[in-house]
């Protein structure tokens, strides 16, 4: 007899864990309600749980399109989303598996990019400890490096994606993200 009631809990248990599955998938998918502020065009969204206004979100924008052109699977026709989460709580949703990372993107799933916070006037990532990235990684670099990684998978697919060796992953979606801003020839030097 506890071993029937054993069995039985251990269904609602996977069943709960399916459907805690499930609803995680749909809101990754379609995570819009919980941003308040959104700018953009037909290719490119900047959503946030911060204000920010339409000249900001395109000088962002603009930066970031600047930085996928260095890839040559970059073109029209695509949509991608950036979701940025100021809010632990958001992150906390959003960054399922790597809290403390700057950015996530969660390919095949979806187009939408999760970044851990950011001051969209200044065009800076925040960090999910609240450290403003300085330099030249900023905010633009980070939303043309997520896409990168899109851009990666759709070309290889899933299997050979993770096939691939993180170093290669990161590499090429670091090149890509500094794109043609990036002094080569300085930092040779």
């Amino acid at each position: 007899r506890s071993m029937k009631r054993l069995w039985r809990w251990a269904r609602w248990g996977v069943l709960g864990l399916i459907v805690l599955c499930g609803a995680e998938a749909l809101l990754l998918r379609h995570p819009g309600a919980c941003f308040a502020w959104s700018a953009g065009d037909a290719g490119l969204t900047l959503h946030s749980d911060l204000p920010f206004t339409e000249e900001e979100a395109r000088a962002v924008i603009a930066q970031a399109r600047e930085r996928l052109a260095a890839s040559p699977y970059y073109g029209t026709g695509r949509h991608d989303a950036v979701f940025i989460c100021n809010a632990r709580w958001r992150r906390l949703l959003f960054c399922v598996g790597n809290y403390r990372a700057a950015g996530l993107n969660y390919m095949p799933l979806t187009h939408n990019v999760f970044l851990s916070g950011a001051q969209v006037a200044t065009n800076r990532l925040v960090t999910p400890a609240g450290k403003v990235v300085q330099g030249e990684m900023t905010l633009s670099y980070f939303i043309a490096h997520e896409i990168a990684h899109s851009l990666t998978h759709e070309l290889l697919g899933a299997w050979d994606y993770q096939r691939l060796p993180s170093w290669l992953k990161e590499a090429y979606a670091d090149y890509i993200a500094r794109g043609s801003v990036f002094q080569r020839a300085e930092v040779r030097a």
